[in-house]
């Protein structure tokens, strides 16, 4: 008998410390609810209240808190968003944010706090965005050389 009370006290002075929850806001950030690809699982496409997102004409685009900024509209065919590498992640500068994506299967894209997107050259298979500092692993074309046999000829 004393070892439940023991425990209507601590269960009491648990739920006595939860904090109070005031009622979420929610805000839609596309325009209808299919306008958007995704959603994109490998990395995070959130930081800081800030979403990076591809709607259906694969314009990148970022909402920053209180509006959608276009950051990068589909340059050419096939030049679609890879949905493999795509992040959104922290920058260096509190409140600041960087989001990287590969456009097709030939180079990489980089928007420091939705300003002008930065092409790089290289084909990235992954990336990560965090602190300021992006990284990205690229997919180097191997060299394939052709090794042929050349038999003596017979006199």
């Amino acid at each position: 008998m004393a070892g439940s009370k023991v425990v209507l006290v601590v269960a009491v002075l648990f739920l006595a410390a939860a904090p109070v929850r005031s009622a979420l806001t929610v805000q839609q950030v596309t325009s209808t609810p299919t306008n958007e690809k995704g959603p994109f699982r490998r990395n995070s496409s959130t930081s800081g209240g800030q979403v990076l997102f591809v709607d259906s004409g694969d314009t990148v685009r970022l909402f920053n808190g209180t509006s959608v900024v276009p950051l990068q509209t589909l340059p050419n065919a096939g030049e679609e968003v890879n949905d493999g590498v795509f992040m959104l992640g922290s920058h260096s500068v509190a409140g600041q944010v960087i989001g990287a994506w590969r456009r097709g299967n030939g180079y990489g894209v980089v928007s420091v706090n939705a300003g002008a997107p930065v092409t790089t050259l290289q084909n990235p298979e992954a990336v990560s965005v965090g602190e300021g500092c992006v990284f990205m692993i690229l997919l180097v074309a191997r060299l394939v050389y052709t090794a042929r046999r050349h038999d003596r000829p017979t006199p």
